[in-house]
């Protein structure tokens, strides 16, 4: 059976100011191309679910570079797979 995939309230909110912040910055097309490989990755993650690096064993948290610049930390079971974060090293982090 495939999984499902499903974003975490956290990870659509980073996502979407990743994208805010990649538009504002860099333009709506650097910001659509992002946006592009993050959906691409994450169908295949559904195929692949356990390429990503295990970040924390005992709630199987795992982490996966997408490229230089971002990484998407998820979970699965045997239904989902759950997007919990997405980070891009471009954006300072907030104090």
């Amino acid at each position: 059976m495939a999984l499902k995939l499903v974003w975490t309230e956290d990870a659509l909110n980073s996502f979407e100011e990743i994208l805010d912040y990649l538009e504002l910055r860099f333009g709506k097309i650097v910001a659509s191309k992002y946006a592009k490989r993050i959906e691409k990755f994450t169908v295949q993650l559904l195929l692949l679910p356990t390429i990503g690096a295990l970040q924390d064993g005992s709630r199987n948290i795992r982490g996966v570079i997408v490229n230089k610049r971002s990484t998407i930390l998820y979970t699965f079971d045997e239904n989902n797979l759950i997007i919990l974060n997405v980070f891009d090293n471009r954006i300072p982090l907030k104090s």
